[in-house]
């Protein structure tokens, strides 16, 4: 039987045209789970709500597959993760590229760990660790790509993407109708190490406020 969080989700990923397989279906299903069981406990989200838990953070990190992805691509640091939103339905959608996880608080880095292991996700993986120090490790090679779906101001995540980033690696930001007004905050040394003008790709799902996925390119020469 059809799960009833993808039943209710369905009618938005077919008006744009995002499929899933059965294996990344099943993932979703017992991801959410997982997420509902442990936030009984640690508090991961700030809902209890099945339905809602689908609609406004399941749904929502999968429109991260609303961009046609950059092959280019293939390591991604998911900046301030908590509880996986979006890193690891970013590794369910994606099994072709790695997917870290930064996360400083035990007991979230616990569950991210645990959900990489029972949903059998070995492109996903949790690094207890403040992600402004992450530059300074003496293993560090600078990711691909960054992605955030809550992280701060859009400056702040920019600022991390000059340090983590290589050449010609992108910034992935999720953010809500007040994006702009966060852009117009961002200093203008942060934004000279990116293209002049991000890509801004704008979703509406239902009973939500408008989201944004916002994508910046590091210039070439770093």
């Amino acid at each position: 039987m059809t799960d009833p969080g993808l039943v209710l989700i369905a009618p938005e990923l077919e008006a744009r045209g995002i499929e899933l397989d059965a294996l990344q279906r099943e993932r979703l299903v017992r991801y959410a789970a997982l997420l509902q069981h442990w936030n009984r406990r640690i508090n991961l989200v700030g809902t209890q709500d099945s339905a809602e838990l689908w609609q406004r953070h399941v749904l929502d990190c999968l429109m991260l597959a609303s961009v046609p992805p950059n092959p280019a691509l293939r390591r991604w640091l998911d900046v301030g993760s908590g509880a996986g939103l979006p890193g690891i339905v970013l590794a369910i959608l994606r099994p072709d590229v790695d997917v870290t996880a930064a996360e400083t608080v035990a007991k979230k880095a616990t569950f991210l760990q645990e959900a990489a292991r029972q949903l059998d996700l070995p492109n996903f993986h949790c690094l207890r660790q403040d992600v402004h120090r992450l530059a300074g490790r003496p293993d560090f090679v600078p990711f691909d790509a960054l992605v955030a779906r809550a992280f701060g101001p859009l400056g702040g995540l920019l600022a991390l993407g000059v340090a983590l980033l290589r050449p010609a690696g992108e910034v992935w930001a999720m953010k809500g109708r007040r994006w702009a007004a966060e852009a117009a905050q961002i200093l203008p040394a942060v934004l000279a190490a990116y293209e002049p003008t991000p890509g801004v790709h704008p979703y509406c799902l239902e009973d939500q406020p408008e989201g944004f996925l916002l994508v910046y390119r590091r210039l070439t020469a770093a």
